[in-house]
């Protein structure tokens, strides 16, 4: 009951839409707020509104099935003033700087495929009083394709070390793509081009609810740190899939294979930035921890430091042996407990969220010097199964303590 009335009401705005837009068209003056969805694509659309006097307005994009939360759309747009009100009181400004005026245009990019919208528009005055009737103009976003695509795809390798590599991929269009890279081994176990395909395909439905959130568009690279395995045949593929997760094209693949490693030593010296957080206690009382997180580039590939320094500490410069003891100076060995992992570690994950690697810092000392912001970090250590982990990182490390 509540959605046909909601539909009455939606329709008998729309029906006084169109009569006041008429009218105003006959007499060169608009009674009432003019709104025009234009440009209408799969995850875009561009709103052009005219108002009918200098008053200030406010206008935007509500999905429908947001909308039809509200009664009416006078309670609707009362429920969006007092929304801009508050963004205006926490930003210390008055309610007209986030109001507009004259004839607007704007490009919503954010949008999901075939889906119902509003755009809306309505008077708004210097005091936050809904000055004007609400116009609704329903309109809905194009469905993803899931025709053949005649994209193709220019796949190229670089940095292959024993453990990692970099792919680039540049399409021919601009429709949505994936690239990943495979071992050779488990590749051949599909029957064909098609059966690697749709099982791609699956994978990425199970990814995430937006299947779009893990494809590209335009060129596009991704970088391997630790994935990989040694002296391993590979192949870096590209395939079209659609947004609804159907295959658009074949597969191409160009082979690789992986070095072998020169020493034992596993080296982690890849990681692009670095946070900080300082926490009194939190191991032990009187002792600061500073723990350190290092990230990679494209991988979910994580280093922790957890670093013992006296509470009066400014900075964690110094050298640190990894103990298990907490006392001040001294680098937390990594542990695990109950399944989690504490203390100083090393992890990676592959795209499916299914861990690949971690490493404990059982042994060894860790190295921190600091010039002009920018930080050195230096490794040597043993892990849990004593296999020597070296690592390296120098660039400057956030500060985020709490």
């Amino acid at each position: 009951m509540k959605k046909l009335l909601n539909l009455l009401l939606t329709m008998d705005a729309l029906v006084g839409i169109s009569c006041e837009q008429q009218g105003g068209e006959e007499g060169n003056t608009p009674t009432t707020f003019t709104v025009d969805v234009a440009n209408i694509t799969i995850n875009s659309a561009t709103i052009n509104v005219v108002p009918p006097s200098n008053e200030t307005y406010l206008f935007d994009v509500v999905a429908r099935l947001e909308y039809e939360e509200y009664a009416t759309p006078a309670d609707f747009a009362i429920s969006r003033i007092e929304m801009l009100k508050g963004r205006a009181d926490a930003q210390n400004r008055p309610l007209t700087e986030l109001l507009v005026s004259g004839a607007q245009s704007r490009e919503y990019d954010w949008l999901s495929a075939d889906t119902r919208y509003y755009a809306y528009a309505f008077g708004v005055t210097a005091e936050g009083e809904l000055s004007t009737d609400v116009v609704m103009v329903q309109f809905r976003t194009e469905p993803y394709s899931d025709e053949p695509s005649n994209n193709t795809f220019d796949i190229k390798l670089s940095d292959i070390t024993a453990y990692g590599a970099k792919i680039k991929v540049t399409p021919s269009n601009g429709d949505f793509y994936y690239f990943y890279a495979i071992e050779k081994a488990e590749y051949e176990k599909y029957e064909s081009d098609e059966a690697f395909a749709k099982s791609v395909a699956q994978e990425i439905k199970l990814m995430s609810v937006d299947v779009t959130s893990n494809l590209s568009t335009d060129y596009d690279s991704h970088t391997f740190n630790a994935l990989l395995k040694p002296g391993t045949d590979y192949y870096a593929y590209a395939l079209g899939i659609s947004g609804n997760g159907v295959p658009t094209t074949g597969v191409t693949k160009v082979a690789f294979k992986t070095l072998t490693p020169t020493s034992d030593e596993i080296v982690l010296d890849y990681f692009v930035e670095a946070f900080a957080m300082k926490m009194n206690g939190f191991y032990k009382e009187g002792v600061a921890t500073w723990s350190i997180a290092f990230y990679a580039e494209d991988e979910d590939n994580t280093l922790y430091l957890d670093i013992q320094t006296p509470l009066a500490a400014t900075d964690f410069v110094g050298e640190y042996s990894f103990d298990s003891s907490y006392a001040p100076n001294t680098a937390v060995a990594g542990a695990m407990e109950e399944k989690y992992w504490s203390g100083s570690c090393w992890y990676v994950y592959d795209n499916l969220g299914n861990l690949v690697k971690s490493k404990l810092f059982s042994s060894g000392s860790v190295k921190i010097t600091k010039s002009d912001n920018i930080y050195t970090i230096s490794i040597n250590a043993l892990d849990q199964n004593n296999e020597k982990l070296k690592g390296s990182y120098t660039g400057p490390i956030e500060d985020i303590s709490l």
